[in-house]
C-alpha cells in the first residue's frame, strides 16, 4: 500500500510542477511494474523516449495508464507546446477521458499554468499556450466538468496517512464546469472565453 501511495504521489508531483524544458526530468526516474514503458517515460517528464516508443515500437499512444492518464495528459502538465503538439499528430487524441484524478488534459494543462511551484512568467504564459492548443484540438471541451480542483488536497490526505480513495472523495467539491475550474486556477480572461464558444 505504501507504493501504491508512493506512486500516486509522484505522478500528482509531476502533473502540478512544470519543467517546460526538452530534456528529460533529472534525479530519480520512478519505474512502475504496473505501468507500460511509455507511461513510465511521460510521468518521468522523459520526452525523448516517449517520441522513441511512439515512432519505432507503434505503441498506443492513447492507452491510459493505472491512475487513468494518458500520455498526453502528463505532457499537458509537464511538457513543453511543441511536445504536446507532437503528440497530437502523432495520434494523440483530446478527448473528455478523466484520470482517476477527475481531469482531462486541458485541466492538467490549466493546473500548470496556475501551479504555484511554477515561479517564471513565461512558464505561466507557455503552460496556457498548451491549454489553448489542446482546447482548440477538442469541439466539445466546454462540456467538461470536474469535482476535484486541488490536488494539494489530495497530497494532504494521503500525507496523513488517509487511503487513496478516501482523499480523492474528501477534496471533491461541488461538480464544475470547465470555464469556472479555468477562473479558479486563475487563466487569462481570454483563455476562458476561449473555453466558452468552444
Amino acid at each position: 500500500m505504501k507504493f501504491i501511495k508512493g506512486l500516486f504521489v509522484a505522478v500528482l508531483l509531476i502533473t502540478t510542477t512544470s519543467t517546460f524544458g526538452l530534456k528529460p526530468r533529472r534525479g530519480t526516474i520512478h519505474v512502475s511494474p504496473n505501468q507500460t514503458a511509455l507511461i513510465n517515460a511521460a510521468s518521468n517528464q522523459d520526452w525523448k523516449t516517449v517520441e522513441h516508443l511512439i515512432k519505432t515500437k507503434r505503441v498506443n499512444v492513447n492507452k491510459p495508464g493505472k491512475w487513468g492518464m494518458t500520455v498526453l495528459m502528463y505532457a499537458a502538465g509537464s511538457a513543453p507546446l511543441e511536445t504536446v503538439q507532437w503528440l497530437v499528430q502523432h495520434g494523440a487524441t483530446v478527448t473528455n477521458a478523466k484520470s482517476t484524478l477527475d481531469w482531462t488534459s486541458v485541466m492538467y494543462a490549466l493546473n500548470a499554468g496556475h501551479n504555484r511551484l511554477n515561479k517564471g512568467k513565461t512558464n505561466k504564459e507557455q503552460a496556457f499556450k498548451v491549454a489553448t492548443y489542446l482546447i482548440s484540438q477538442e469541439p466539445t471541451v466546454k462540456h467538461q466538468t470536474t469535482s476535484s480542483s486541488s490536488p494539494g488536497e489530495i497530497l494532504h490526505g494521503l500525507g496523513s496517512g488517509k487511503t487513496l480513495d478516501s482523499s480523492i472523495e474528501e477534496a471533491k467539491e461541488e461538480e464544475m464546469a470547465i470555464e469556472e475550474f479555468a477562473k479558479k486556477l486563475d487563466a487569462p480572461t481570454k483563455l476562458v472565453k476561449l473555453l466558452k464558444t468552444r
